[in-house]
């Protein structure tokens, strides 16, 4: 859990973020913003949240949505990524709201959150900071794509699985492993719960600050993930399978952002932003593991 900031001024302004193809989560816009409202509070959205929801507020673009005193995001965990990339380089606290069929990282349902509204508008509440990766590619022919950032991984891959991927690791510029596979991850301990961990990959505590080096579907029993320190540099080469390939593709917090090509580097390190999720409930990692994921459990 993170620690509430006894210096944290009252909240006066509220971007709303929502995932507009769950039904729920846009009929309880509407609701939610009427209640910011009647609390005095400036309530920012996008045009077509705005339009979708029948709501009347400060219409801005989705990047200014985050540039709020707090973002509230109503949906599942894949809309709270979305925004942390947005929210995370200006310091803003996102509320994630669970109206998906997961919510891993969402940390309330929209009746605890009207129940302690009148809480959160004061700015009592504590704050989980969440290290972030940065991701760039460094091109075969030397030019440079990118940075993003991510809360939860960068995926290389290929779009169809006909034929293995090579891939040489280096750990700040040291050589120190070749993966055959059909992929690979690199997440940070908040993404060691999602796409890494059905990859085979460990679980790691947020609060143990890493990077998670994980292969897919590898060729060799001897493949196995690897953990490293916040501050190593991961360096992964694309390097001889599928030469010729167009369908090789880098994917962070799940967006496609660059197609890749033999001879590409992917640059991960440490981005010097943090994410930063507000906890209002009593919930905790190992909770959220029991509850979401069964783990621990018998079935």
């Amino acid at each position: 859990m993170g620690e509430r900031d006894p210096d944290r001024p009252a909240i006066r302004r509220v971007g709303l973020y929502v995932s507009l193809h769950r039904e729920a989560a846009c009929a309880a816009t509407a609701p939610l913003a009427e209640a910011l409202c009647r609390a005095g509070i400036a309530v920012q959205t996008s045009a077509e949240i705005a339009r979708r929801t029948n709501i009347a507020c400060e219409i801005v673009s989705l990047d200014e949505v985050a540039n709020a005193d707090l973002v509230i995001v109503l949906g599942g965990d894949g809309s709270l990524l979305h925004v942390a990339g947005r929210a995370a380089p200006l310091g803003v606290p996102i509320l994630g709201v669970d109206m998906g069929s997961f919510g891993f990282l969402s940390d309330t349902d929209l009746e605890a959150l009207h129940a302690r509204l009148d809480e959160v508008l004061r700015g009592e509440f504590a704050v989980e900071e969440r290290l972030m990766l940065q991701a760039t590619v460094v091109r075969g022919n030397g030019g440079l794509l990118g940075p993003w950032s991510g809360l939860n991984d960068a995926v290389m891959g290929v779009l169809s699985y006909s034929n293995l991927l090579r891939f040489a690791i280096r750990l700040d510029d040291q050589p120190v492993a070749e993966y055959s596979a059909d992929g690979l991850i690199i997440a940070t301990p908040t993404g060691s719960t999602a796409y890494s961990l059905s990859a085979g990959g460990p679980v790691v505590d947020p609060r143990a600050e890493s990077l998670i080096i994980t292969p897919i579907c590898p060729h060799t029993l001897q493949s196995r993930p690897v953990v490293v320190s916040p501050d190593t540099v991961v360096s992964a080469t694309i390097a001889r399978e599928g030469k010729n390939r167009r369908d090789i593709v880098l994917d962070v917090d799940g967006q496609q952002v660059s197609d890749l090509q033999v001879g590409d580097t992917v640059v991960i390190r440490r981005a010097e932003h943090r994410a930063r999720l507000v906890r209002i409930g009593a919930s905790t990692f190992y909770g959220r593991l029991r509850d979401k994921l069964k783990w621990g459990t018998s079935h």
